[in-house]
């Protein structure tokens, strides 16, 4: 009964790890489209050197220019965001792997043996 137990703790511990991975994926990818947007909408559409805003942020035809600050910002969360994601999905292929072979090593080995009968020769 404790190795049961055992197991249905690392299980909720897989599941509660993939559930914290995919909200913080989530979480950072949609902070990094709400900045997009904020930044497509509220930036000058022309360039303004004095003002360091160089760095064009093209959205759909619609070209506005950014400092190197928030460009640096929406990089760091898309980073952040597909990293996460990637650990998700590394996460996700362990955990199959470790259930199948829970399950192989839970299922009792039973031998067969192929038992052929020869006519007798006569």
């Amino acid at each position: 009964m404790g190795n049961h137990v055992r197991g249905d703790e690392n299980r909720n511990l897989w599941t509660y790890l993939q559930v914290a991975l995919l909200v913080c994926t989530l979480t950072i990818g949609s902070s990094w489209y709400s900045l997009w947007q904020h930044y497509v909408v509220t930036r000058p559409r022309a360039r303004q050197v004095e003002a360091g805003r160089t760095i064009p942020l093209v959205n759909h035809g619609v070209v506005v220019y950014l400092t190197q600050n928030e460009r640096q910002k929406l990089s760091i969360l898309n980073y952040a965001g597909n990293g996460m994601g990637l650990m998700l999905v590394l996460v996700s292929i362990a955990h199959s792997y470790v259930r199948g072979r829970e399950r192989e090593l839970a299922r009792p080995r039973v031998r067969r043996f192929s038992l052929t009968i020869r006519k007798p020769s006569y």
